[in-house]
């Protein structure tokens, strides 16, 4: 995960194109719309995130956020 700030993340879910990505908190809370701020996979691909997906969980320092892509990735069984 790249942007305002950076650091790791795994993939939690699939929804058609849609992916859900795992991450820290800290990583994703200070993103305003309209900034810059990718996921890069393990393949080297670069996918913007969805601002509008960025969410934290529940009262925990872990946040959600969302790319689409058509490739297939794997999704952690958690």
């Amino acid at each position: 995960i790249d942007g305002i700030k950076q650091g790791s993340g795994v993939v939690v879910s699939k929804d058609g194109d849609r992916y859900t990505v795992l991450t820290a908190w800290p990583v994703v809370k200070d993103v305003n719309p309209g900034e810059e701020f990718f996921v890069y996979t393990m393949s080297g691909k670069k996918y913007p995130i969805l601002a509008e997906s960025i969410t934290q969980v529940s009262d925990v320092d872990m946040g959600l956020i969302s790319f689409n892509s058509g490739n297939d990735y794997d999704v952690a069984i958690i």
